[in-house]
């Protein structure tokens, strides 16, 4: 029995060892595998060459938002060659009136929608889109349209940058390639989905009848203010400096190129805390038919702390958020914007992941 129990605890501790001993490389195996399969490539207009031409997934919800997407396409061409491509779908709820009219499409992995009310929305977003590209002439846009796409078949299609735009108006808007039509503004305080805004906007700038302003919100370190000494702790991180080099690389680079030749105008506002982030905004009410910014992203800003606590919409942010309120505006169409992270930065696989 001895014997027995001896073999017994001497087997288990073998396991034990094998377990520990072969447990990092079995991990560090599945990482390297999950690393192989997540994208290699930032799909974000940050890193998106000039030469290459812009790729669009549009999806727009019933035919009385067309307007608002030919006006989006439109600024957001960009320069003339190599122009921009658009897959065009639609959005539509998933009722029970709906679902029952629902089959699959032979030959296709989608399903087919044979609603008539739904056929004949199809209908007049298919003219109503011919006709904008017929008024295009020879222009830079090419246009594809894409229905019937399964979920399936959507979330398996590459990761890139999202954008919301909740639209008050920018589909009224006649657009002018001769004078100024849209006012058009851009927030920047900091962060990856601020910098993606700001690379959005540099194709919006080049629109003939789009007036751009960029406005950039800067910390005002006054005196010994709460504000400024939990600043300046958080300024000492790595990650905040890094940041904070990002942003102004990448600011300065949208300067020189449209700010500094006078396309764009520049606007400065320095504030203390998230209640003046919320009073300046407020403050741009009824001065842009269209305001772009990032959705988040940003590394512990002081000026937008405690926002998070107030929101009405989470998915569009703490700036988004606002803008949007039903009692800001009326006018005031807003583009909210979140880059593309590859999926290894999001799930932890970073390169100073370790075994312990």
């Amino acid at each position: 029995m001895k014997l027995t129990s001896i073999s017994t605890s001497i087997a288990m501790v073998f396991v034990t060892f094998l377990t520990i001993l072969y447990l990092p490389f079995v991990v560090t195996n599945i990482i390297d595998r999950a690393r192989k399969r997540s994208p290699t490539q930032r799909m974000a207009l940050q890193w998106h060459s000039p030469a290459n031409e812009l790729r669009i997934l549009l999806c727009i919800h019933g035919s009385q938002s067309v307007s608002s997407a030919t006006n989006f396409m439109d600024i957001s061409r960009g320069p003339a060659d190599p122009g921009i491509m658009v897959f065009l779908t639609d959005v539509i709820e998933l009722t029970d009136r709906i679902a029952a009219t629902l089959t699959h499409s032979e030959g296709a992995d989608g399903l087919t929608v044979t609603d008539p009310i739904v056929i004949e929305m199809r209908e007049q977003i298919t003219n109503a889109v011919n006709d904008y590209l017929k008024k295009q002439g020879e222009g830079l846009i090419w246009v594809f349209r894409g229905f019937d796409m399964s979920t399936a078949r959507f979330f398996a299609m590459p990761q890139c940058s999202v954008g919301i735009l909740v639209d008050r108006g920018l589909g009224a808007t006649m657009l002018s390639r001769t004078s100024i039509s849209l006012h058009a503004a851009v927030i920047f305080i900091g962060g990856k989905d601020d910098r993606e805004a700001l690379a959005y906007a540099g194709r919006v700038a080049r629109h003939p009848g789009v007036k751009l302003t960029v406005i950039r919100f800067l910390l005002e370190a006054s005196g010994d203010s709460v504000s400024s000494r939990i600043t300046i702790v958080k300024a000492n991180t790595a990650e905040h400096q890094e940041e904070m080099k990002l942003d102004d690389e990448c600011f300065a680079e949208f300067y020189d190129r449209h700010v500094a030749g006078g396309h764009v105008a520049y606007m400065e506002k320095y504030l203390v805390n998230s209640g003046q982030t919320f009073s300046a905004l407020r403050s741009l009410e009824g001065q842009y038919g269209l305001i772009i910014v990032g959705r988040g992203g940003r590394v512990n800003s002081v000026l937008t702390v405690g926002m998070n606590d107030w929101e009405e919409c989470p998915e569009l942010g703490p700036i988004g958020d606002i803008l949007s309120a039903s009692d800001y505006s009326m006018t005031a169409s807003v583009l909210i914007i979140q880059q593309h992270s590859l999926r290894g930065e999001l799930d932890g696989l970073h390169d100073e992941f370790s075994i312990m």
